[in-house]
């Protein structure tokens, strides 16, 4: 099962030191990501390059057609890369460097699973855990993408995660890879 739910995050890859991650990052505000990942979500499986600059996301359909998302590290409040890690668990590969020589290390996920964790507390309608937004406001604003998201990966072999809090509430999801 792709999808874990818990209540605690204490044993969660984003609580690790980050010397002993390979990647972590945390974004304030998810909708920037979804709304890109939604936009290249023509095939199920996306192939993630991890670098010190960002993330790309890349969706590729029989070589033919390719859609690209680039996340850039500014889009998170905190972006962590272990470059020695990376050079670690790329020892022998030829496709571990980007154009500039610097190490990459590359996952294949499930697209859909992906969103599906984003969109825990944000999905399509304007309710949060069963309650509207406007009776959590007292108005009609709309609250959605106010989720912070903690993502950690330490590399291949280990569960690319996502632990998820809004309001308090917290959600782990680990996708293997």
């Amino acid at each position: 099962m792709p999808i874990i739910n818990k209540f605690s995050a204490d044993t969660t890859a984003a609580n690790v030191d980050p010397a002993s991650v390979l990647f972590k990052a945390r974004a304030t505000n998810i909708r920037p990501l979804v709304n890109m990942l939604r936009s290249i979500f023509f095939r199920n499986r996306v192939s993630c390059a991890i670098n010190s600059g960002g993330i790309v996301f890349t969706v590729e359909e029989a070589s033919s057609t390719v859609a690209q998302a680039y996340v850039r590290t500014d889009l998170f409040a905190t972006f962590s890369y272990n470059i020695q890690l990376a050079h670690e668990q790329n020892r022998g590969r030829t496709d571990s460097q980007n154009e500039e020589g610097e190490e990459t290390v590359h996952v294949v996920l499930p697209l859909d699973v992906l969103l599906d964790c984003l969109m825990l507390f944000y999905g399509p309608a304007s309710t949060a855990a069963g309650v509207t937004t406007g009776a959590l406001t007292g108005s009609s604003g709309d609250l959605r993408g106010a989720t912070t998201a903690h993502i950690a990966f330490n590399g291949l072999g280990t569960d690319f995660e996502l632990m998820l809090e809004e309001r308090g509430i917290i959600s782990v999801c680990r996708m293997a890879t």
